[in-house]
């Protein structure tokens, strides 16, 4: 990451804006006095990338100590180079708004692109992923903060390590080693509670053997069973085949005689409706011989009504014809009412536009006076148009004066009223800081609690879960002991023949007796187990409860931790909050003068624009008596120009309308409005003396329909009996093929029930033999059942031993992992220790750091000193102990770093604080090409500057851009540039020489 450029607006002693150019510079010199702003150039650097400055917080809080005095904001914008791409970073801090914007550029095509993100967040992490440095690494790895040269040096080895730690980023392994280490711990008690699960699951496992004996014996029993059974349904499915080809001959013989009964009534049926269908015939027969008369009278009637269609026809034609002839003649009466309603309006309209032009030359005359009278008007209405703008210009100013004096008092009143409340706000902060030493007090009592209370509840988990193994062998024991007293029960039975519980054999006195022996004694050991087992419990139940009680007394007790953190937190935002307000209440100060100075300049500045006002307003009203008969002008004005257009209207339309007029007399006269309407109505009557219509003979044709109009309904009987005849004919053709149909199926159903042997008695032998047989399968279908049952119970308590064993070996897979898990999490503990990886990383790094800083010591103390790492020291028992102690070489001879010039210690602190950077920026991946001093040289003299100079000189082929600041003048002649920094009436610029 190399600067290219920074611009300040408004930061910290830098008013307005100031730029700043690096682009060209390899190594610079930044010079002035104290107090100038030399740093607060660096703090700009810092803002940019982090949000962070000196007198801020690592969190950016009290950014607005970075605004200059007096403004409303400051802005930072940094140009910087990284791997050959160009970047530009823009934070700004709004004091009144109290927000913070920061936005990123990338530069691509001769264009700035904005990259940034949706958050400040997100934007803040996008520039730590780019420069790949948070703000600590930054500042140790590339910049020697002013004062912090002896930051290494000065403290105690073990300081010393942790600072190096820091420096290097090791908290992460710190971090690690917590993690693997609360791991371990878990595992360890899952390890615990799983060994002890997998101890009881293995003595329930030793019971299997046993039922596996039990279930042989009555898989045994079943085979013989269903061979049994099986024999029993062969035996019943051959019997009931030939069962089977009785019932169908018998229910086939049954078919064919109702078949032959159906048939018959079928030919019965047949004979009668042939009776039926003769009888129509005949019925049929009288209608259709009277055909001839009936269909000659028929013609006749169809002849008279063509003849009527043809008269109707020709009697609409006429009165149509009739209808359009009327209208024709009312449209043509209708026209020349029109025309002669036309004609008057045009006679009207004629005499009103005589009378009109005839004023025309005298309303001219009145127009040109009038008009002016107007034009001496508009110049004088100009005059107030300039008065008006004046005086709305004054007024406007007037008012943003009186809005800028109520907005000022206001302002004045909310600082008094703010300085005020920060001052109450700072003896409540002073208060609650005074109470920090009791917090922190209570706050450790409450650290130990906890670890106190994470050993009871590890203690009771590993209880509570001996409880639930009891209970679930208390369940186990139960079931148990309920089959052997449903065994005992069966045993018991005084009637009918001894049976095995378990496999269903026979038993004799003596097995019988053995068994019952062996079952009472089971149910006594396992009664024993279960109140040993309940023994156990209320024991633990017991010591659970004195150890709830304690976890109670610690959890009240660490309720109150979230009370003394947010105290802390307070101690703390309170520490922070007072530095603000201390800064707030002096701004607030400053302010109050301000204002006051403001709008004492404001009552100074109204009063002139007041007089200003009251000599324009004076001539304002003066044009505006005069401007008062404008009104009455225009108004006479209008009134004349209206009645000039009427009359230049009136001279141009009357030519037109007494041309009309004379066309209007003419068309009524001559009638020419009507010839095609008077065409029409001389075709329309020849039309009609054409058609020939007689209504006497059309009256004589509709009688003649009527006497006739009863054949209609005789032709229609006529022709429904002829289709009769013929479709009854026909049917009887049918009825004679199907008789003789069913009379061979009659001989032949007769014929087949003849064939048919069989009766109900050979059925009955035949079911009694399979009552039999059915009997003796239904008793061995019984017993096997019986055994089913058993196999059933005895299998389910196989498959739950071949769960256990399962879960068993699940179990031992995953202690063993578990087991293995724990060694990992333990060498992990040890390997993240202070004494592992970190130790390791910072023994490798010291040797870089030393040869490093021995070749800046060479250089600028004339190669008389030499510093030496040590990572181990040698106790008294003769044992070695970690360390990190320094020692310092003065021409051969180790002495202590006190004993040392403020010169000497000045040269071994910064050449090991140089030493650290470079070699942290080379391991930390960054390529931060760069490096920024900020130290004093008061301590050196010339020749010591000079060498200072030169090792600067020979490190910079190691960095790209070098850049020291500094109050020296006499180093401006030994650096490529100068930036002088300078600082007037409280305010800093900058000059590049």
């Amino acid at each position: 990451m190399i600067p290219q450029r920074i611009l300040l607006q408004s930061f910290l002693s830098y008013r307005g804006t100031t730029e700043i150019d690096f682009s060209s510079i390899s190594s610079a010199v930044i010079i002035g006095e104290n107090g100038a702003g030399k740093s607060s150039i660096l703090d700009a650097i810092t803002y940019a990338l982090f949000g962070v400055a000196r007198g801020t917080s690592k969190s950016g809080d009290n950014a607005d100590r970075l605004i200059t005095a007096g403004e409303e904001f400051c802005r930072v914008e940094l140009d910087f180079q990284m791997e050959k791409r160009l970047y530009r970073v823009i934070r700004k801090r709004d004091l009144s708004k109290q927000t913070t914007e920061l936005e990123l550029f990338m530069y691509d095509e001769d264009q700035w692109i904005n990259i940034s993100s949706s958050t400040l967040k997100a934007t803040q992490d996008k520039i730590h992923s780019l420069i790949r440095v948070n703000y600590e690494l930054f500042v140790s790895s590339v910049m020697i903060m002013q004062g912090k040269a002896d930051s290494f040096t000065r403290k105690d080895p073990s300081e010393r390590k942790e600072l190096l730690a820091e420096i290097l980023q090791l908290s992460i392994y710190e971090q690690l080693r917590e993690i693997a280490s609360e791991k371990r711990k878990n595992t360890s008690i899952k390890l615990s509670l799983l060994k002890s699960y997998m101890d009881q699951t293995k003595d329930k496992l030793s019971q299997k053997a046993n039922i596996e004996t039990q279930l042989s014996d009555i898989n045994q029993h079943i085979n013989i069973k269903e061979t049994e059974i099986k024999e029993l349904k062969t035996k019943i499915q051959q019997i009931s085949i030939e069962k089977n080809n009785i019932e169908k001959s018998l229910l086939s013989k049954q078919h064919l005689i109702e078949q032959l009964k159906r048939e018959k009534i079928n030919l019965d049926n047949l004979h009668n409706d042939k009776i039926s269908y003769l009888s129509q015939i005949e019925e049929a027969q009288k209608v259709i011989l009277k055909q001839n008369e009936i269909e000659t009278g028929y013609y006749r009637l169809v002849e008279y009504i063509t003849r009527d269609k043809k008269m109707n026809e020709n009697f609409e034609a006429k009165s149509r014809l009739e209808k359009k002839i009327a209208e024709l003649r009312e449209k043509i009466a209708k026209e020349e009412h029109r025309l002669r309603l036309e004609k008057a309006e045009l006679e009207k309209e004629e005499s009103i536009y005589l009378h009109e032009k005839s004023n025309l030359t005298s309303v001219n005359l009145r127009i040109q006076s009038l008009q002016g009278e107007q034009k001496e008007l508009e110049r004088i209405k100009f005059k107030k148009n300039e008065l008006e703008k004046s005086l709305s210009d004054i007024d406007r100013q007037l008012t943003i004066l009186e809005e800028n004096q109520s907005e000022l008092k206001r302002n004045l009143e909310t600082v008094k009223e703010k300085k005020d409340e920060v001052s109450k706000k700072i003896y409540y902060l002073e208060d609650i800081i005074r109470e920090e030493a009791n917090i922190d007090e209570q706050y450790n009592l409450i650290k130990e609690n906890k670890a106190r209370l994470e050993v009871i509840n590890a203690d009771i988990i590993k209880e509570s879960s001996k409880i639930t193994v009891y209970k679930a062998q208390i369940d186990e024991t139960k079931k148990t002991i309920l089959d052997l007293e449903e065994k005992l029960a069966i045993l018991s039975k005084t009637e009918g023949v001894k049976m095995c519980p378990v496999c269903g054999t026979h038993l004799s006195e003596l097995r019988e007796t053995e068994l019952k022996l062996n079952y009472k004694k089971n149910l006594e050991q396992k009664n024993e187990t279960i109140r040993n087992n309940i023994k156990k419990i209320e024991e633990i139940q017991l010591g659970l409860g004195d150890k709830s009680k304690i976890k109670q007394r610690l959890e009240d007790s660490i309720q109150k931790e979230q009370e003394c953190i947010e105290k802390k937190t307070n101690c703390s935002t309170a520490k922070t909050q007072l530095r603000s307000l201390n800064d707030e209440l002096y701004k607030l100060k400053v302010m109050e003068s301000q204002h006051q100075m403001n709008l004492d300049k404001l009552v100074k500045k109204k009063q002139d624009f007041r007089s200003r006002y009251v000599s324009a307003d004076k001539q304002y009203t003066g044009h505006l008596q005069r401007l008062s008969i404008e009104g009455n002008i225009l108004r006479t004005l209008g009134e004349l120009h209206a009645q000039m257009g009427k009359a230049m209207e009136a001279e141009q339309k009357l030519p037109s309308i007494t041309e009309k007029l004379l066309m209007l007399n003419r068309k009524l006269e001559t009638k020419d409005y009507s010839k095609d309407l008077l065409e029409d109505v001389k075709d329309f009557e020849k039309k009609l003396f054409e058609i020939s219509y007689n209504p006497s003979l059309h009256k004589e044709i509709k009688q003649n329909i009527e006497s006739f109009q009863y054949l209609e309904t005789e032709k229609k009987k006529l022709d429904q009996k002829l289709n009769e005849k013929q479709l009854l004919t026909s049917e009887i053709k049918k009825i004679d093929e199907k008789s003789e149909q069913l009379s061979h199926l009659i001989a032949k159903s007769t014929e087949e029930i003849n064939t048919i042997t069989y009766n109900a008695a050979d059925l009955d032998g035949i079911n009694k033999i399979i009552s039999l047989h059915e009997a003796s399968l239904d008793e061995a279908i019984s017993i096997r059942e019986d055994l089913v049952k058993n196999q059933a119970g005895t299998l389910e308590k196989m498959s739950h031993y071949k769960l256990l064993e399962t879960e068993y070996e699940e179990k031992n897979q995953e202690y063993r992992i578990l087991y293995h898990q724990e060694a990992l999490l333990q060498r992990a503990t040890d390997i993240f220790s202070k004494n592992g990886i970190q130790s390791f990383i910072i023994e490798n790094a010291l040797p870089e750091i030393e040869n490093k800083a021995n070749q800046i010591l060479d250089i600028i103390s004339d190669g008389r000193l030499q510093v030496f790492f040590k990572v181990q020291s040698k106790t008294k028992k003769g044992s070695f102990k970690e360390t990190m102690d320094i020692d310092i070489s003065n021409e051969g001879q180790l002495r202590s770093y006190e004993l040392f010039s403020g010169g000497e210690k000045f040269k071994v602190d910064l050449a090991i604080r140089i030493a650290i950077s470079y070699v942290l920026s080379n391991k930390s991946g960054a390529r931060l090409s760069m490096l920024m001093i900020d130290e004093g040289f008061g301590t050196q003299d010339k020749d010591g500057i000079l060498r200072f100079v030169e090792c600067i000189n020979r490190i910079s082929k190691d960095f790209e851009k070098v850049i020291v600041v500094t109050h020296l003048d006499e180093l401006k002649d030994y650096f490529q540039t100068l930036i002088r920094v300078s600082k007037k009436n409280g305010f800093s610029r900058v000059v590049i020489e």
